[in-house]
């Protein structure tokens, strides 16, 4: 059995955040996409009970 490999294009964050504001902009009149540092959802307002990993 034959193994193909195959490449494919991984966009930047900033590039998806481009797609994004660009395709919701179409659907909705307010919209804004931007790239930032996950907040720790362990504190309030969220207070989830177990930090996630950062390694996956």
């Amino acid at each position: 059995m034959a193994c193909s490999e195959f490449s494919f294009h991984m966009p930047s964050l900033e590039e998806l955040a481009e797609v994004l504001q660009k395709g919701l902009t179409d659907n909705f009149a307010d919209v804004q996409v931007s790239v930032v540092d996950c907040p720790d959802l362990t504190k309030e307002p969220f207070t989830f009970p177990v930090r996630a990993s950062s390694v996956y």
